[in-house]
């Protein structure tokens, strides 16, 4: 019996250290990045099968929105890799609490990632309407090139909410902490 236990102890010892929660997340954060790499790859592909049903004027404009989107979401791809080189791979013996700063991290980074794109997106949506009139506006739920001022407000509160959750798990984290230090004294 002790043999087949022997079997189990590695898979046991890595979720006991706590690197279950280091190099997994960092995989995690370059398999984002690079989904944000490939993604206007996809777009691409998709606005040359679309260039049968389009004029010359609308293939100009849909270039350049790809051209606007490639950068954000390369930006974006670029923002999860640097992410993923601060990503702890092993938290140390001595730590009691480790999945509440890696969920923490996770929510704060992406919550910046996703408001980056929300404001980006919503920017991009405003100067569409702005420059092919307003059937256009019905397409975006009647906003129109408000969204060019609309969108960086709503990306930046969604950028501040997830730094707000992720401080409260944070706050957790340093509580338990804490409270085991008074404990033991």
């Amino acid at each position: 019996m002790d043999k087949l236990f022997k079997f189990v102890d590695p898979v046991l010892d890595f979720f006991d250290s706590g690197k279950i929660c280091g190099k997994p997340i960092k995989w995690l954060y370059y398999l984002i990045g690079a989904l944000c790499a490939l993604f206007p790859i996809y777009l691409f592909v998709q606005m040359i099968d679309a260039w049968d049903h389009m004029k010359g004027g609308d293939i100009c404009l849909t270039l350049l929105m790809w051209l606007f989107l490639a950068v954000l979401f390369f930006w974006n791809a670029l923002f999860w890799y640097k992410r993923a080189g601060q990503v702890g791979d092993d938290p140390g013996a001595e730590v009691k609490y480790v999945a509440l700063p890696v969920v923490a991290y996770f929510v704060k980074n992406a919550g910046e990632s996703f408001g980056i794109i929300f404001a980006g997106m919503g920017i991009l949506m405003g100067l569409l309407t702005l420059f092919m009139g307003r059937g256009m506006m019905d397409v975006f739920g009647g906003l129109g090139a408000s969204m060019i001022i609309i969108a960086p407000i709503m990306g930046y509160l969604l950028v501040l909410f997830s730094r707000f959750c992720a401080e409260r798990i944070e706050a957790y984290y340093d509580i338990a902490n804490n409270t085991e230090k008074i404990a033991k004294k």
